[in-house]
């Protein structure tokens, strides 16, 4: 354990983590949460999905100062050994496509889709179900015994085993009803679902970045964003997967999404929804509870295209900034915002530790890169992309981005991921950090 007298590590994660401000209040829910025998995890009657009341989210306080330099820290002499407290780069502005740019419309319709259990093919499934703000953007369930993916093995207690996200039973697209031969339990991805916060920052997403800067339209094919357009690919998986939101069957991602664009257009918004904020439920109304309208002001068309689906979701995405942490306070100047004890965590974190060799501030990883963020550095001295092989998996169970690569993950908010465990499967379901 990393320690600096009393202090252990976990203080400043802490401070880093957990303490960014949740406008209005977080994402997470009073309902008990769905067992394996519980396919429906959303609707009046089903407790797996989280209230929506509590789900405006937006972290976004303003930037961060940066008309502060070392001295300002406490550090009198920049030719002096670092102390680990200098000033970083501050929280980045974010960055809009040209082709998705920031409009409250298309936010606010993405907000809505991104709670639409009806995406689902069972209706029972939305983005929401598995990224919620009060575990820090990731699944508070991960830590249950429903939510344990066995691995290729099937044997519990074996090093492929992952605390993953919870997706549907195995149905059949046709019926929509339970294969019998594969029983009731919803089905276990097999990662654990990381934060959605930030996200707009890093260029590749997903554990392994298998979903790239380019975005294509997964029906016509065409290239619709050919940069910068991670969250849209990203988006673009799980509605048409048949582990996370779908049925089994041959029907390819476009046919998934021609069939989700359909059902939307007929649909009444977030008509399986318990509870709805008023934010949302004022547009829902104003666009006299339909889908087309909504769209339509969002995009100047009516035409409920899976293409816009999927943008709009991602342009909501981009508001879900976490800029206020009492790092950034403290990095912005004031040296009130970290306690004494926090300081020496960070101190150690940025010098004797080397944590921040690929947790780089201000997102706290290696594998943001944008305008205004450093870039990080391999060991042979060359520009390092944010994807490691750190020994911690057996790269014939977790290929991750080939070799066993895998993502840096961001530190921000990851007091509140840590309950449901941390790491691509889980490792640590509310152990300390």
């Amino acid at each position: 354990m990393l320690t600096s007298g009393n202090m252990s590590h976990t203080t400043f994660f802490l401070a880093l983590g957990m303490s960014a401000v949740l406008a209005n209040a977080s994402c997470g829910t009073s309902d008990p949460p769905a067992t394996a025998e519980t396919p429906k995890e959303a609707g009046s009657d089903s407790p797996g999905m989280p209230d929506v009341s509590s789900i405006d989210v937006v972290i976004d306080s303003g930037m961060m100062s940066q008309e502060v330099g070392p001295d300002s820290l406490g550090v009198s002499d920049a030719k002096d050994e670092p102390t680990g407290l200098e000033f970083a780069p501050a929280y980045p502005a974010v960055v809009y496509p040209v082709e998705n740019p920031k409009k409250a419309e298309i936010a606010m319709l993405g907000k809505i889709l991104f709670w639409e259990e009806q995406i689902g093919e069972l209706d029972n499934m939305a983005c929401g179900t598995c990224h919620r703000a009060k575990a820090g953007g990731s699944d508070p369930r991960a830590s249950e015994a429903a939510s344990l993916n066995l691995g290729i093995d099937m044997v519990k207690g074996t090093p492929d085993d992952v605390r993953g996200g919870r997706g549907v039973v195995h149905c059949n697209h046709t019926t929509h009803l339970p294969n019998a031969e594969a029983g009731t339990a919803v089905q276990i991805t097999g990662r654990k679902p990381p934060t959605y916060f930030d996200a707009m920052f890093f260029p590749y997403l997903f554990w392994d970045g298998r979903a790239g800067e380019a975005f294509v339209d997964p029906v016509t094919k065409m290239t619709v964003i050919a940069k910068g357009a991670a969250l849209e690919t990203q988006a673009s998986g799980p509605p048409a997967s048949p582990v996370e939101m779908g049925c089994d069957g041959p029907e390819l991602a476009d046919q998934r999404w021609t069939a989700i664009a359909a059902k939307l257009t007929g649909a009444v918004p977030l008509a399986k929804t318990k509870f709805i904020p008023d934010a949302m439920k004022a547009a829902i109304t104003a666009a006299s509870n339909s889908y087309p309208n909504l769209f339509n002001a969002a995009w100047g068309s009516p035409d409920v295209t899976p293409a816009h689906i999927i943008m709009s979701i991602a342009n909501h995405e981009r508001t879900l900034t976490s800029n206020d942490t009492p790092w950034d306070r403290f990095n912005g100047g004031e040296k009130t915002a970290l306690s004494a004890a926090q300081q020496r965590g960070l101190a150690l974190f940025n010098t004797k530790a080397r944590c921040n060799l690929c947790h780089m501030p201000p997102l706290f990883s290696d594998a943001a890169s944008g305008p205004g963020l450093p870039v990080g550095k391999n060991a042979d001295g060359g520009a390092s992309d944010g994807f490691h092989n750190v020994g911690f998996l057996d790269p014939s169970i977790d290929v991750g981005r080939g070799k066993g690569q895998m993502k840096t993950p961001t530190l921000r908010n990851v007091g509140l991921r840590e309950a449901g465990g941390l790491m691509h499967n889980g490792t640590g379901p509310g152990a300390t950090l």
